[in-house]
């Protein structure tokens, strides 16, 4: 896939899953919501999608010699790294529901970018 295009598709991503946390968050902001405890599962879900995708997109921005290999690489690392987090916390004595919605949102966030690099790879050959 061409940087230009997986830059697009990611900032795409990144605003669909802002205005899904919007809905979500009922128009708070986040320091409000933490403020009454009122942060839920699918707004730590939300939020894990957003952290994956826009460090990923940071990380992918900071490439200098641009190859769809590097980024698929980049991006099995960090899928690599979200799915040790899931894992630790469904380890846990007494996993927290909102920590594991976080790593999930954030591994699937990176799962759909590895099928959408599959896909673009099969486009480039």
């Amino acid at each position: 896939m061409h940087r230009e295009a997986l830059l697009r598709w990611l900032d795409d991503r990144l605003q669909r899953v802002e205005r899904e946390f919007t809905i979500h968050a009922g128009g708070k902001t986040t320091c409000q919501l933490h403020k009454s405890a009122e942060t839920t599962d699918r707004l730590k879900y939300d939020e894990g999608q957003l952290v994956a995708l826009h460090n990923i997109r940071r990380a992918l921005q900071q490439i200098e010699a641009w190859h769809p290999d590097t980024a698929q690489t980049l991006v099995e690392d960090e899928r690599a790294r979200w799915d040790r987090m899931l894992n630790t916390y469904r380890a846990a004595a007494r996993p927290a529901p909102a920590w594991l919605a976080y790593s999930q949102g954030g591994l699937d966030a990176l799962e759909a970018l590895l099928s959408v690099l599959g896909d673009g790879r099969r486009d480039d050959s």
